[in-house]
């Protein structure tokens, strides 16, 4: 999946925070399943160095998600999903306070059901249920709901690629390239997909 002349010597660095250029995508496509800046390198047919600049920038920028975190199930902690419904007004200072809860792994502001949704983990019901009478003695919470994760489904590397192109080629980003003659090839893409199956 080499790139032609044009696109080598057109190689610039990201020029504002959360924009994508086809070259970060080709990066964040081949990131996904687990390719080293190595073989990004081989497989764009850019350098090395350009990779690392570019890999840096899109994890720096917040672009893609980088975090490890234990496998809680195996270590014998429970983890699970609290579910807060919000009275009124401040839903995203809601969430913040909750964020801030022993155990608890993330808080988000959702639409549609309830209004945040934090992952938690916890030993016990104790610490379950204690988590709970801390949130629910918020001031703006009307009410909690939980549920406890059994068992997660491994994704493959290449529904999120698909996803993840699917955006992209509605992307005003990936038109504003096309309209520069970078259309991206669809057979790299196929050609992409043959070699994220192969390294697996």
């Amino acid at each position: 999946m080499s790139l032609g002349v044009n696109e080598l010597t057109n190689v610039k660095e990201p020029r504002a925070r959360g924009k994508l250029d086809k070259i970060d995508y080709k990066i964040i496509s081949l990131l996904i399943p687990g390719f080293e800046n190595k073989q990004i390198s081989r497989e764009l047919g850019i350098p090395l160095s350009t990779v690392q600049r570019r890999t840096r920038n899109i994890i720096r920028n917040g672009l893609v998600e980088v975090r490890v975190q234990p496998n809680f199930r195996k270590i014998g902690v429970k983890k699970g999903l609290l579910h807060v419904y919000i009275k009124s007004g401040e839903i995203k200072e809601s969430a913040e306070e909750i964020s801030k809860l022993d155990g608890v792994l993330n808080s988000s502001v959702h639409v549609g059901n309830s209004d945040v949704v934090a992952e938690f983990v916890y030993e016990d019901s104790e610490q379950l249920i204690d988590t709970i009478i801390k949130i629910k003695r918020f001031e703006n919470v009307e009410r909690v709901l939980w549920s406890e994760e059994v068992f997660t489904i491994p994704i493959d590397a290449n529904n999120i690629v698909k996803s993840f192109r699917k955006m992209w080629n509605n992307s005003p980003y990936n038109k504003r390239a096309d309209s520069n003659g970078n259309k991206y090839n669809n057979n790299n893409n196929n050609n992409n997909n043959k070699r994220i199956k192969n390294n697996k």
